[in-house]
């Protein structure tokens, strides 16, 4: 999308999500270039619509290596482009990250709703798949004990075999496999 595109689409109301993203970053982008402090040579003058989808990918923290596959640009650049840019993009994080605890809010409402609506009809609850309902309680008895400050994982020490002691028994094992045993017979007739 070229800044014109951008401008027009912002101007009309038809940018997408990923469009007002963008369209976020070349503001900022354009708004370094009207400061003046940057070198002529530098990619937001070069190319100002590579450097907003540079951000826009530092803001979702993709690896750089993904940037410069898909983009064609230099480490330099990227991290240059990080550091210059690192309060907008701490900004936006946070913004995001406040988003998803509404939407996640609203998913627990309505997933709360929905036990209700469960427990008042028989019928549907006995619809209602077992592994969907286990599938649920665990998910919110892992959540509900990691909000408390609860561990998530248990690691335990317990003493016992080795794996040297294991390798031990293997040794021997295969040592009596491989023993050959002569038995003396004496045929009947």
């Amino acid at each position: 999308m070229s800044l014109i595109e951008a401008e027009d689409r912002k101007q009309a109301g038809t940018l997408t999500i990923e469009d007002e993203r963008l369209s976020f970053w070349l503001d900022k982008v354009m708004t370094r270039i009207e400061t003046g402090k940057l070198s002529p040579h530098c990619l937001e003058r070069q190319n100002p619509v590579k450097a907003a989808n540079i951000l826009m990918m530092l803001e979702e923290r993709i690896s750089e290596l993904k940037i410069h596959s898909a983009l064609g640009c230099n480490s330099n650049t990227t991290r240059r482009l990080r550091v210059d840019f690192s309060d907008t993009i701490q900004e936006r994080r946070k913004e995001f990250s406040r988003r998803f605890a509404v939407v996640s809010e609203m998913a627990t409402d309505l997933m709360m709703k929905k036990m209700g609506m469960l427990d008042g009809d028989d019928e549907m609850l006995a619809n209602t798949p077992l592994k969907d309902l286990a599938l649920v309680a665990a998910i919110a008895t892992d959540k509900g004990g990691m909000l408390d400050g609860m561990p998530t994982v248990t690691i335990e020490h317990r003493k016992g075999s080795s794996i040297e002691d294991a390798l031990k028994l293997r040794d021997a094992a295969r040592q009596r496999l491989t023993q050959t045993q002569v038995i003396e017979a004496e045929i009947l007739p």
